[in-house]
């Protein structure tokens, strides 16, 4: 193979601090994806964020979305793999969630279509998450009955809420749903007073997911180079891909990586690609 598959995180390893690519790595990502460099992503967003996130960049190969949970081609979510929740425990996490006063938002795909399932906004949080995600191409919110839909898989339970309510559900939901689920808690930093919990199967990993990836492309071991800063890279880090933090990521990180560069926000993934493979 001519050059490795290269692999990045998006959100401090790839993008800026405002959540998008510079110029720069708008440029240089369009260059390598027309020169046929093989490069993707494996993210902790939804399909529809990445696409937000990316602009104008079209990606050639399948992206990873939802933390693992999703495999698929970039101008579609139509899943080429899927990680979904058992549904037995699911409907009695909601139908406990629902009866202690949370309001949890399903990420679901039915078939056809990716979106959004809730009874609607039912907090100032909410709202503003909504409200925000409405700007993205392939984002869908219904608002109905909470349910799973016959033949549909659920990729995620989203609570969106005040950090008091949310933080310490967290321990809890680990501790009596830790057989089927993984749980990831977030402070918005962009809304005040807002948080959110994920709740997703075991198996929605970033290095499950890449796995099933290079499988399908034809890649393993060092010929996956493989980018992160956060814990949710650490699995991507632990396997015989070559793993490279930047210079931000966690100290966990950067212990498991093969190698260190620079600082996101100096596009050091990028700049890191066209040395490669320069070589």
């Amino acid at each position: 193979m001519p050059h490795p598959l290269f692999v990045s995180d998006l959100d401090g390893t790839l993008l800026q601090a405002d959540g998008r690519l510079s110029d720069f790595g708008l440029r240089t990502l369009t260059e390598l994806t027309e020169r046929q460099v093989p490069f993707t992503v494996a993210s902790g967003r939804t399909f529809s964020s990445i696409r937000r996130a990316l602009g104008d960049l079209e990606l050639k190969l399948p992206v990873i979305s939802s933390d693992g949970a999703l495999i698929s081609g970039f101008e579609s979510p139509a899943p080429l793999h899927l990680f979904p929740m058992e549904l037995a425990p699911l409907e009695t996490l909601m139908a406990e969630l629902v009866g202690e006063g949370y309001s949890p938002v399903l990420d679901v795909w039915d078939g056809t279509e990716n979106y959004m399932l809730s009874e609607g906004p039912a907090n100032p949080v909410m709202t503003w998450y909504h409200d925000n995600k409405q700007v993205e191409r392939f984002y869908r919110w219904r608002h109905e009955t909470l349910r799973v839909p016959p033949r549909s898989k659920v990729l995620s339970l989203t609570l969106i809420d005040k950090p008091e309510w949310l933080e310490p559900l967290r321990d809890d939901l680990d501790e009596r749903w830790g057989e089927w689920f993984k749980t990831d808690y977030l402070v918005m930093s962009q809304v005040e007073d807002g948080a959110a919990l994920w709740v997703q199967s075991r198996d929605a990993r970033k290095e499950r997911a890449l796995e099933v990836l290079g499988q399908m492309l034809g890649y393993q071991g060092s010929d996956v180079i493989v980018f992160g800063d956060g814990l949710n890279d650490v699995g991507m880090f632990s396997r015989d891909w070559h793993g490279v933090a930047v210079d931000n990521a966690r100290a966990e990180v950067k212990e498991r990586a093969r190698e260190v560069i620079g600082h996101h926000a100096d596009d050091a993934v990028c700049k890191y690609i066209l040395d490669r493979i320069a070589e």
